[in-house]
């Protein structure tokens, strides 16, 4: 029998055997690289062997939520971290185990794109209130005047329907013309309750709720009233020029201002906002410029010891008859010189066309004067009184009305008219409703088109 082959005293094939058996555990064991303190914390869960669901999966919450840093993984990622960033559904808080660095670096879009920062969206798609409101660059009405005798029968309901109508023209103002009227010292008409000891005049009536019920609606509505004291016809045969009378009138008329203040300012204090001088002026003062400035200035000394945050109003008008437009100038500019008028108090000049006293065609020039005059007059406001009517006294045609505010545009500013109350609301006393002139200037104050 032949002898085998033996290798360190083992049989040569059995000595093979092992050799190449001890280099395949040797190179297994240099192919496993060794755990690090970074990779046993990135590590997801282990999966359960006998599930075959990770802790999400089988709805398990961390063991320990102050490490996690949620109480339970949403649903579906919004696309959005708590504190309102946009991000990746990765960069949101969540429960789901992190990528590994090789499938965080990944170039592969997305397939659910993040939601775009929310300041980056356009603001007017964004926001419903962004829209700026819209600047009127056209003359637009603040203010109406208001004769009493046509307003003794409303009622608070009627009152709060007027008022609703003007403000839909933009109009918060209302100028109530006169609260009495003072014929040579008399009382013949009234329009608040009076406890003043005036002689009543022959025919004496009153209308006591009127000015109570204005400024009670005028409240609650936001609207603003300038309350005109006294007046008399008989200032159509003098004016200013005699000055006994100048001084029993403007006392009775301060009378009334402190009676009246006392009765509503505290119970209506937005509402009662100022006075109005209900004596109008004109220029062709023929020299009396001096005794004019004395009795407005009867009015004005007394009202701003009353109350100096109340303004007083004024409405002259201009008549051809009484000069041109320079020489109305000159004497407003001397007037104004004369005259106590504090920051605030308004000179709001009737432009005269509608009663005729000048043509449209002379407006331009007449307003240029006075506002020279009265920018000589600091803090005094200079305001247009365009009247709304025609010589009959009907309607003005509001393209003709609206003419004559743009003419005064370059030099007021403020514009009242004398009367939206009287000629354009819808609900004028004494008149079948009609929105024909209502309809046609609100459309005008809204978009700035006279058609």
């Amino acid at each position: 029998m032949r002898h085998a082959k033996t290798v360190f005293g083992l049989p040569a094939r059995i000595a093979a055997l092992l050799l190449a058996l001890v280099l395949t555990a040797l190179a297994g064991c240099a192919s496993v690289p060794q755990p690090t303190e970074s990779s046993l914390t990135e590590q997801p869960a282990a999966s359960d062997p006998a599930s075959g669901e990770s802790p999400q999966e089988s709805g398990e919450q961390p063991s320990d939520p102050q490490v996690s840093g949620e109480e339970s993984a949403p649903a579906e990622s919004s696309g959005k971290t708590e504190d309102g960033q946009s991000g990746t559904p990765s960069e949101a808080a969540s429960d789901v185990p992190s990528e590994s660095p090789s499938e965080a670096q990944s170039d592969e879009p997305s397939e659910e794109p993040s939601e775009p920062d929310a300041s980056s969206e356009d603001p007017v798609e964004n926001s419903e209130t962004s829209e700026e409101p819209m600047v009127k660059t056209w003359p637009c009405l603040s203010g109406t005047f208001l004769q009493p005798w046509a307003f003794t029968a409303m009622s608070d309901e009627r009152w709060e329907a007027h008022l609703g109508y003007l403000l839909e023209a933009g109009i918060d103002t209302v100028i109530i013309q006169w609260v009495a009227e003072t014929p040579y010292g008399k009382l013949s008409s009234l329009y608040y309750p009076s406890k003043l000891s005036i002689e009543k005049a022959a025919g004496y009536a009153e209308a006591n709720k009127l000015l109570p019920g204005l400024l009670k609606a005028a409240e609650k509505k936001g609207v603003k009233v300038f309350v005109g004291l006294n007046l008399s016809d008989e200032w159509w045969n003098f004016a200013c020029t005699k000055d006994d009378w100048n001084k029993m009138q403007s006392g009775l008329g301060i009378d009334m201002a402190k009676e009246i203040y006392e009765l509503y300012k505290k119970e209506y204090p937005n509402a009662l906002h100022g006075w109005y001088f209900a004596w109008e002026m004109f220029n062709g003062m023929i020299g009396y410029e001096t005794k004019a400035a004395d009795f407005l200035n009867m009015y004005l000394d007394p009202l701003n010891e009353l109350d100096p945050s109340m303004p007083m109003m004024l409405s002259p008008f201009v008549r051809a008859s009484g000069g041109n437009a320079a020489a109305a100038g000159r004497e407003w500019t001397k007037v104004f010189s004369l005259t106590h008028f504090r920051k605030g108090d308004i000179f709001c000049c009737q432009d005269a066309v509608g009663a005729g006293h000048i043509t449209i065609g002379q407006l331009d020039g007449y307003f240029a004067a006075l506002k020279e005059a009265a920018d000589t007059k600091d803090g005094l406001l200079f305001w247009a009184n365009n009247e709304n009517f025609t010589k009959d006294y009907q309607p003005r045609p509001v393209k003709e009305f609206l003419e004559q505010m743009k003419i005064a545009q370059p030099y007021v500013s403020g514009f009242v008219t004398f009367a939206y109350s009287h000629y354009y609301s819808p609900d004028v006393p004494g008149k079948a409703f009609n929105r024909t002139y209502h309809d046609a200037y609100v459309k005008y104050y809204n978009t700035g088109s006279p058609d």
